[in-house]
């Protein structure tokens, strides 16, 4: 079950807290491994014509979360 489940979303913020204090991994290092992984996506070329996020294909914010949660 997700940790949102079933949670009113005034309580999210402490929930997140919650989970990153519980997290094996220091919060820089969460900080680092994310922000790697966006930089990873953006540098990152599709196809044979080297389409990039960012540059020839672009999305809305709301649409990656979705994507990343699915």
């Amino acid at each position: 079950m997700a940790p949102y489940t079933g949670l009113s979303e005034d309580l999210w913020l402490d929930r997140t807290k919650g989970l990153i204090e519980q997290h094996p991994l220091k919060a820089t290092e969460l900080k680092q491994v994310v922000l790697q992984a966006w930089n990873d996506i953006f540098d990152s070329k599709l196809g044979p014509k080297g389409f990039q996020i960012g540059r020839q294909i672009f999305r809305d914010p709301k649409s990656w979360g979705f994507s990343c949660m699915s």
